[in-house]
């Protein structure tokens, strides 16, 4: 054990063996203070302690320090088993290793059976594997060349599972870099934070302690720095000021004094500039990438040619005939304008004609100008809005996704810059959901003689994903926008209160608006059961479950997604006597008919982040250790199937966030409004939910809150340098 006198200010990391005997203190962040044997010795431990298990052999990571009042005292940075094959972790592993015929069940038998030795015998002994009940000896020779063949994969397999990463994981890891996979993670950790792989910062950072980063290391610094960028991207911001990302990094690292972080992060100023993939330009910095993406944006939209070639004029008379409508001016001037630009933006609310004019538009150029439908390409962000739109113009319109080909060989789409989309025209719905990355690889795809039109309303919430491509383009005042505003539909109430919104009203009650008013503070599972009931009511009366859906601002809490999702299951899909279940990686049970979203994009099934669909099949007949397709599930235009492992990214929808609901429309909207979302309440996030019903509204929602998200209008702006690179 060091003196307190030796401990230099960097901390450095030291390994002790021991065991956690019990917890002494905890505070209601998680801190703890406890008492551990370390080398043999009776120790004060302090730290995040309530996950560790306690009299379990164990290898601590951290650093004495000595308290003023009670002495030397080992601050815990993490923890990991001696043997991470050990029971629990020899199942994970096999049961995760995409083995034939080898689920969880078998797993557990034969760790049960072999223990330790488990992972030898299947290699080299596959008749004693074989004397084991319900095992044949050809399995069991299978699993032998199974478990040979991915020997090399093995090692970093192992190392991962000391800190909890599932073995998944490692095999990618595997696939990317092969043989040099562990050494890639030595190096860097925190790289396992990226979307690629899952890995959350904590553990990371665990890893990396436990390897010997000092506290205030460079290194770690450096990695943090980094992570902060990251995590400001997943917000939707494309860069973060030298103050903002600097206190990002104190928030993360707050194992450490505040102050000690910032100067340690000052004297690194210069080393931080020179880091390969991120860069500083008056004190905002961003990953290269992500500037790389927003220069090639710019340019590209700077670079379509201004002008389309004179469209003939349009013959009102003749197209009002056609269509049944009376064309309003601003409308007759949005279709003009489209049919004269080469690049044009039409952007307004609820009830404003949009949709009019892309019907109009639609009739002109294909019964008057002679322009072929095979000619004119619809797409849209999501399954859903893409659905929407064949609906409304009796066109096919298809996913940008789909329109720009993935592949997943290639790891990119197939339409690109030198094969671009084979359209004379490009009319994209909902832009207000695009990112940068997704807008960056359409206009990659656009060819220059390509006219393009844009369709979305810039007051609802921006994509998920980094940027704010519509507001950005639009705000440049390079290109044609046109904005419409009058109401159309005077008589719909849900149009009437999103238009009062947008005048800075809090709107009322109304015919297809019903808005219930708690006091401040109450129950929460009164709010549920009352939500509960109007659904029930509802389909009492007639309306069938598919037309309701429930929206809300956040995933946790009683009102959040993860509160109500199970309850809303049972309601509308209750379990039943031969009713099939299905369990995905991770314990989450589906059922047949249960309404389900994807949350990460799938490329290879087509399915993206944001589709949802309804479980129509799962496959019982398949024994549970098969790792085949057993749930199948009905998106907007197509059936796909999931094994367990795959349907890890699937979760249950009947309530969504508002987030994930942009580009879809539902007859009938339940959405609970509270102070549970205090940093979520904005003017866009309530008119997003508001829009996305079709017939009717109930709002719930508490004291005040709905006039504060008014009052706060949509929000900070975010940090995006598209709009000035288009300007250069």
């Amino acid at each position: 054990m060091p003196s307190p006198g030796s401990m230099n200010e960097a901390r450095s990391i030291e390994t002790l063996n021991g065991e956690l005997l019990k917890i002494r203190y905890k505070n209601q962040n998680g801190w703890c203070i406890g008492e551990a044997r370390l080398n043999h010795g009776s120790e004060t431990v302090v730290g995040e302690l309530a996950e560790i298990p306690q009299r379990q052999a164990l290898i601590f990571y951290g650093y004495w320090e000595a308290h003023p009042k009670y002495g030397l005292q080992f601050h815990v940075q993490a923890t990991r088993s001696p043997d991470p094959l050990a029971g629990p972790g020899m199942v994970r592993y096999l049961a995760t290793a995409h083995c034939p015929h080898l689920g969880p069940k078998t797993a557990k038998k034969l760790a049960d059976a072999f223990e330790a030795e488990t992972l030898d015998i299947l290699r080299s002994d596959p008749e004693r594997v074989a004397t084991l009940p319900g095992i044949s000896l050809d399995r069991a020779r299978q699993w032998k060349q199974f478990f040979v063949d991915q020997q090399g994969a093995d090692d970093i397999i192992v190392w991962l599972l000391q800190w909890d990463i599932d073995p998944s994981v490692a095999r990618r890891l595997y696939r990317e870099y092969g043989a040099g996979a562990m050494e890639r993670v030595r190096a860097n950790p925190y790289n396992l934070t990226q979307d690629t792989w899952g890995v959350g910062f904590r553990t990371a950072d665990r890893m990396a302690l436990s390897m010997g980063w000092g506290s205030l290391s460079a290194e770690r610094l450096e990695a943090v720095w980094r992570f902060g960028l990251e995590t400001a991207l997943n917000q939707g911001d494309c860069y973060q000021t030298t103050d903002q990302l600097t206190e990002q990094v104190v928030a993360l690292l707050d194992d450490q004094d505040g102050e000690a972080v910032r100067k340690a992060l000052e004297a690194i100023r210069e080393r931080l500039t020179q880091l390969p993939d991120v860069m500083a330009d008056d004190e905002r910095w961003r990953l290269r990438w992500v500037h790389r993406l927003e220069e090639s944006l710019a340019m590209a939209l700077r670079n379509h040619p201004s002008r389309a070639p004179k469209a003939s004029a349009v013959d009102w008379a003749w197209l009002e005939a056609e269509t049944g409508v009376t064309y309003a001016t601003a409308q007759r001037e949005a279709l003009v304008g489209a049919l004269n630009a080469s690049f044009s933006i039409v952007t307004g609310g609820p009830g404003t004609g949009k949709t009019t004019i892309l019907n109009g538009l639609l009739v002109w150029l294909t019964r008057r100008q002679g322009v072929a439908s095979n000619r004119i390409a619809l797409a849209a962000p999501t399954a859903r809005a893409a659905q929407r739109m064949t609906q409304l113009t009796g066109h096919d319109a298809q996913t940008i996704h789909r329109l720009l080909g993935w592949s997943p060989p290639e790891r990119g789409f197939i339409k690109m810059a030198g094969n671009p989309v084979d359209a004379d025209w490009l009319i994209i719905d909902e832009v207000s959901m695009v990112d940068l990355p997704l807008a960056h690889a359409l206009w990659q795809a656009t060819a220059p003689t390509t006219r393009v039109l844009w369709i979305g309303d810039e007051h609802q919430l921006p994509s998920v994903g980094p940027g704010s491509i519509l507001k950005d383009v639009i705000h440049s005042g390079r290109f044609p926008i046109y904005r419409l505003t009058q109401n159309f539909r005077s008589t719909s109430g849900i149009t009437v209160a999103a238009h009062d919104l947008l005048a800075h009203r809090v709107p009322k009650s109304n015919l297809d608006v019903t808005i219930v008013r708690h006091q401040k503070g109450d129950d929460k599972l009164a709010v549920q059961q009352e939500i509960l009931e109007q659904i029930l009511l509802l389909h009492r009366r007639g309306t069938p479950w598919e037309a309701i859906q429930v929206l809300t601002p956040i995933r946790r809490g009683r009102l959040g997604t993860d509160g109500l999702n199970p309850l809303l299951r049972d309601l509308m899909n209750p379990e039943h006597a031969g009713q099939s279940r299905f369990i995905a990686k991770g314990g989450l049970a589906f059922r047949e008919g249960d309404r389900l979203m994807q949350t990460k994009n799938a490329y290879g099934k087509n399915v993206f982040n944001g589709d949802m669909g309804v479980v129509v099949a799962i496959r019982p007949d398949l024994a549970e250790d098969d790792d085949d397709d057993r749930l199948w599930v009905q998106f907007a235009d197509q059936t796909v199937g999931f094994s367990a492992e795959e349907a890890y990214t699937l979760r249950l929808a009947y309530a969504t966030t508002v987030h994930k609901s942009q580009g879809s429309e539902y007859p009938i909207v339940l959405f609970p409004l509270f102070y549970d979302a205090y940093v979520m309440l904005h003017r866009n996030l309530v008119y997003t939910a508001l829009t996305r019903a079709k017939e009717r509204l109930w709002l719930y929602t508490e004291a005040s809150a709905l006039w504060l998200a008014l009052k706060r209008g949509d929000g900070a702006e975010r940090q995006t340098g598209l709009t000035e690179k288009i300007r250069i």
